[in-house]
Order: structure tokens, then sequence, then C-alpha cells
């Protein structure tokens, strides 16, 4: 069980900056992508399968200090990293605010 940080470590980042990071992060450590890797681009036909989110839960959790909880594990929130990005965003909004954010 992991534990679930009052606050998020992260300093605020706004949407776009998140989908950068998300990008980077993405392409540079779960992904190789020859063509590169753009915020619209589609997850998983870039190759992002369930081992490769497990990998990335795993990437958030060390760099936002933030576990997604079951229910945020859909397809839509795993399209691209413009989606995933706003999921995040709205979660450290949260977890700013004090609100659980792991769901446990």
């Amino acid at each position: 069980m992991r534990p679930s940080p009052a606050k998020s470590s992260c300093p605020e980042r706004d949407r776009a900056t998140l989908e950068r990071e998300l990008v980077e992060l993405i392409s540079g450590q779960l992904l190789d992508v020859a063509q590169g890797l753009e915020v619209d681009s589609s997850l998983p036909a870039a190759g992002l399968d369930s081992m490769a989110i497990m990998q990335l839960l795993v990437l958030i959790e060390e760099r936002y200090g933030l576990w997604l909880p079951e229910a945020d594990l859909v397809k839509e929130n795993f399209a691209d990293a413009r989606a995933l990005a706003a999921l995040l965003a709205e979660r450290l909004a949260g977890a700013r605010n004090g609100e659980r954010s792991n769901g446990r």
C-alpha cells in the first residue's frame, strides 16, 4: 500500500507544462517512438500497453507524488498526453487543497 501525500510535492504546474513533461517522460523512459511523440499523439498507437501504463503510474508517483485511484485508470485518460495532463492537473489541484487523490 502506498502512502498518500497530504499535499503534492511538486510545484504548481500549468497544463501545458504537464503536457510537455509527460511527453518527455513517456517518450524518454517508456516508449521507443521513432517519429517523436506529440501531446495529441495516440498513446495506445505509440505502444502504451497495460505494462507501460503500470510503469507510467510509478513514474508519475515518483515525479509528482501522486498515485492515481483505480477509478482514473480508464482508456480515455490514457488516450494522449493532453488527456493525461488534464487528469493530473485536476488531481494535483485536489492534492494542493488537501483532498485525498488515491482513493484509499
